[in-house]
């Protein structure tokens, strides 16, 4: 700086020793002073200093998040702003660990400061922290806020957690480009991508596939996914991704995914902005990089609602076109790989209610048929649904049944949404009551009221309990207790059940054998944890239909009456159920052991939907 022009310059250091050693280094700058000085206790009058610079001292000081370093950070800034004048600028060049960016942004942030980030870009291999010089500024309060800039690339935010959101981003995918300099084998990286614009959601997802082996063939391309098919099994599996990079024949495959929320041009416009990310991944490849893609191009999505959860989580409402037909689908910001609804439109717009995007659902409504075709004509009939989310299911049981259906749904927001966006319908046949669930049956058990049929199909926000379908307190002995009182010895539970524990699955089973007499276990598909469980209270006799021409029987009788889906077929689900050699009634006693006695033939997966 000094040789740059900046003469009056005055550096301080707690350390007698340091001071002496830079005066020696430092005689032929004379202009320049050096004293032995306190950062936190600086002896210097108010308002001196037009510039402070803070080479890493914050840093070293702010080393471990404890009371007693917190309150010495607090004086340190509160010297700096001491000894600036009003228009004064305070320089500070950091790693920017979360602890010491929340620290810095939350206390200048009050103070009324305009904060702007600039990232560091180095060669060095030293840290997998990129660095920052951050610029603090009295400014009007118009122009006050952060604002991060790398590069030529500046954006502004409207909340601090962006910005360290974004900071985080950078030096995650930092981190991870290092990882990227050599071959690996499998998917060996997954980054997010930020755009200026100071939106929340990633501009781009990718994932780096290499094949170590795969010396004889192309080094690396790109494969664009397009939009409304990144949750295909193809893109959105490890499986999936890995057969995608064989089928490319290069050593490394990087699958671009376009994020939601974001506007995007021609295939040529996404090459250009996405290539300088992709050459820091290129292994060196100095030729063209190939980008791939199916015919589709980039695809079409189109965002048409966002809205806020109870957790402060966005989801949205999309529609996308696949194979010249039209779908608008629900997918949480918190999942956004899972589709957690989906309906199908007609070319005016309209929703198909006869049509179930999700194999659980699909082999849920087979299940029906193990209650008969009165399902089909009678008006009392009453059903419950214990989760709404788009009300996709509840809406197929109105169009399709008589009797009278009640869902639940725990969020205002989610049932307010299914009416506006997935012509979700109140009348006489279906209602729906904004209640939690477990208190739904709890007070229908109290009541002594019954049901026919009751389905739970919810989702559980705890994934490290090994069971994703449903929260573990809908299986509790107290709940299948009740929900045995509510359906009785001849309606059906149903529950969408996916569970990767087996102490858990065995646990669950052990306390259905003990209240129900007839229970099946219906798989989605052979590679899947996805489960459907019926049970009834007792073992059934004629004339409910039992054997599997009985049920054929029926299900051909559904489908022909409800008009179903050419891919809905009712009777090819109920064939795939695994029955008895001998036809005889399935059943199982209620002392036997758990296990998987009524399995569906595996199914080519297509979609990661909401399971």
């Amino acid at each position: 700086m000094y040789d740059d022009g900046f003469k009056s310059i005055t550096n301080v250091d707690f350390s007698e020793i340091v001071i002496q050693e830079m005066q020696t280094k430092n005689q032929r700058r004379k202009d320049m002073s050096w004293q032995v000085m306190d950062m936190l206790q600086m002896t210097f009058p108010d308002a001196t200093f037009d510039v402070v610079v803070d080479k890493g001292a914050l840093d070293a000081l702010y080393s471990e998040e404890t009371k007693e370093i917190e309150a010495s950070v607090d004086k340190m800034f509160g010297e700096i702003i001491r000894v600036l004048k009003p228009d004064g600028t305070y320089l500070c060049t950091t790693l920017a660990q979360e602890h010491i960016l929340k620290k810095f942004l939350i206390f200048f942030i009050l103070k009324g400061y305009a904060i702007r980030l600039d990232v560091i870009r180095l060669s060095s291999d030293d840290t997998d922290l990129v660095p920052f010089l951050i610029s603090v500024q009295r400014r009007d309060p118009k122009l006050r806020g952060v604002s991060l800039a790398d590069g030529e690339d500046t954006t502004k935010f409207a909340k601090w957690q962006d910005a360290m959101s974004a900071v985080r981003s950078i030096q995650l995918s930092s981190s991870e480009l290092r990882k990227l300099r050599r071959i690996g084998t499998g998917i060996i990286a997954r980054l997010d991508l930020h755009s200026s614009d100071a939106s929340s959601t990633p501009r781009f997802h990718l994932v780096v596939v290499d094949r170590k082996g795969a010396k004889n063939q192309g080094k690396v391309a790109v494969f664009i996914v397009p939009m409304g098919s990144e949750h295909t099994w193809m893109y959105s599996s490890d499986e999936g991704l890995l057969q995608l990079a064989e089928s490319a024949q290069r050593q490394r495959l990087i699958v671009v995914t376009l994020g939601r929320g974001h506007q995007f041009g021609s295939m040529e416009e996404v090459q250009s902005e996405i290539s300088p990310k992709i050459r820091e991944m290129s292994l060196g490849v100095k030729e063209k990089i190939p980008f791939l893609a199916t015919d589709e191009g980039i695809g079409k999505r189109n965002v048409i609602s966002t809205f806020k959860m109870k957790d402060e989580s966005q989801a949205f409402v999309e529609e996308v076109v696949q194979n010249s037909q039209k779908f608008r689908r629900l997918v949480f910001e918190s999942n956004s790989n899972l589709i957690q609804s989906e309906v199908r439109l007609d070319k005016n717009n309209n929703i198909d209610f006869g049509f179930l995007a999700f194999e659980h659902q699909r082999v849920m409504a087979a299940s029906l048929v193990f209650l008969g075709g009165k399902l089909l004509s009678d008006p009392n009939i009453k059903f419950s649904v214990i989760g709404l989310g788009a009300g996709t299911f509840p809406m197929f049981l109105r169009k399709n049944f008589p009797g009278k259906i009640d869902a639940v749904e725990l969020e205002q927001s989610v049932f307010d949404l299914a009416k506006k966006h997935f012509g979700l319908k109140e009348d006489e046949n279906l209602q729906v009551l904004i209640a939690d669930g477990l208190h739904y049956i709890r007070d229908l058990a109290k009541r002594g009221e019954t049901r026919d049929v009751i389905i739970v199909d919810v989702d559980s926000k705890d994934r490290s309990v090994g069971m994703s379908c449903p929260p573990q307190d809908f299986v509790s002995e107290e709940i299948l207790n009740d929900l045995k009182k509510i359906t009785g010895n001849f309606g059906m539970l149903v529950i969408n059940f996916v569970c990767r524990s087996k102490e858990i699955r065995e646990k669950v089973f052990s306390i259905l054998g003990t209240l129900y007499g007839e229970i099946h276990e219906l798989k989605v598909s052979d590679d899947d944890v996805n489960k459907i469980i019926c049970a009834f209270g007792e073992k059934r006799s004629s004339p409910l239909p039992l054997t599997l021409s009985e049920c054929d029987a029926v299900a051909r009788e559904f489908s022909q009456k409800l008009k179903l889906d050419d891919k809905f077929n009712l009777s090819e689900l109920v064939a795939a159920f695994d029955w008895p050699a001998d036809q005889q009634p399935i059943s199982r006693d209620t002392t036997s052991t758990p296990s998987s006695s009524n399995n569906t033939k595996p199914k080519k997966k297509k979609n990661n939907k909401k399971k």
